[in-house]
C-alpha cells in the first residue's frame, strides 16, 4: 500500500505544479472556474489521505504495539490488546479517501462535457445560476434553522429526533425527503400547536422555498438553451461532439 501512496503523492505534487502555472496567469480568473476549486480541494484532501496512510503504517508495526502496551496490565499480564488506534486511523483514512474518490468521479462531468457538449447541460445550468443559488441557500438555511430551534425548544425534551439543535436540524432536512413521523410529535404534545409548527415548516420549505429553487434552475436552463441555440447556428458546432465525429 505504501508504494502506491508514494506514487500518488508524486503525481499529486506534479499536478499541483501544473495548476500553479495557470494561477500565475491570473488568480481571480483561475478560481472563477469552480472546476479549479474542486481540483485544489481534491489535492488538499489527498494530502490528508497520505498523512493517514503514514499513520496506519506506524500503528500496525510491532514497535507501536509494544509502545502502547508498555504500561498496560491487560497487555502485559493477560495478553489482551485493543487495536483501537489502528482502527481509528483506518477509519479516518477511508473517510478522506472516499471524499477524494467522490470528487474525482464528479470531475468526469467536466471532461465529458468537453468531448460531448450535450452532456454538459447540468453543469452549464448550475454555472449560470450559481450566484442565485448561493444567496438562495443562505435564506433557505436560515428558514430551516428557525424551525429547527423552534421544534427543539418545543419538543426536544420528549422526542428523541429533536433532543438537541443539531439533531433537530437533521430531522427537518430528512423531512424534506418525506422521512418524518408526525404521529411521534402528536403523541408527545398536549395540543396541536407543535404539529401545526411542523406542518408550517413543510409548507414553507417545500411549497415555497423548493418551488423558488426549481424556478431558479428553470430560468438558468432557459438561458443555457438560448445560448445553445446561438451556438447551433455555427455550422462547425455539433452538440454530440466526438460521437458525431466518429
Amino acid at each position: 500500500m505504501m508504494w502506491r501512496a508514494q506514487v500518488a503523492l508524486v503525481l499529486c505534487v506534479f499536478f499541483c505544479l501544473m495548476e500553479g502555472t495557470e494561477i500565475v496567469e491570473g488568480i481571480a480568473q483561475y478560481f472563477a472556474d469552480l472546476w479549479n476549486v474542486m481540483d485544489w480541494l481534491n489535492y488538499i484532501i489527498f494530502f490528508f489521505v497520505y498523512i493517514q496512510v503514514l499513520r496506519v503504517q506506524e500503528e500496525v508495526t510491532e514497535d507501536a504495539r509494544v509502545t502502547h502496551c508498555a504500561n498496560s496490565y491487560m497487555c502485559n499480564q493477560m495478553g489482551y490488546f485493543d487495536d483501537w488506534r489502528a482502527m481509528g486511523a483506518v477509519r479516518s483514512l477511508k473517510q478522506f479517501l472516499s471524499l477524494c474518490l467522490c470528487i474525482q468521479l464528479l470531475k468526469i462531468a467536466k471532461f465529458s462535457s468537453q468531448l460531448i457538449p450535450k452532456t454538459g447541460l447540468a453543469m452549464a445550468v448550475l454555472r449560470a445560476c450559481v450566484i442565485d443559488l448561493v444567496f438562495f441557500g443562505v435564506v433557505f438555511m436560515n428558514c430551516i434553522l428557525a424551525f429547527s430551534f423552534c421544534l427543539y425548544e418545543a419538543i426536544g425534551h420528549v422526542v428523541d429526533a429533536y433532543y438537541d439543535s443539531f439533531a433537530s436540524l437533521i430531522s427537518l432536512v430528512r423531512a424534506l425527503f418525506g422521512d418524518f413521523d408526525i404521529d411521534d410529535i402528536m403523541d408527545n404534545s398536549s395540543g396541536y400547536l407543535n404539529a401545526i409548527l411542523f406542518l408550517a415548516y413543510l409548507f414553507v420549505a417545500i411549497f415555497i422555498m423548493l418551488s423558488l429553487f426549481l424556478a431558479i434552475l428553470a430560468e438558468a436552463q432557459a438561458a443555457v438553451r438560448e445560448h445553445e441555440g446561438v451556438m447551433k447556428a455555427d455550422p462547425n458546432f455539433n452538440e454530440f461532439g466526438v460521437v458525431a465525429s466518429c
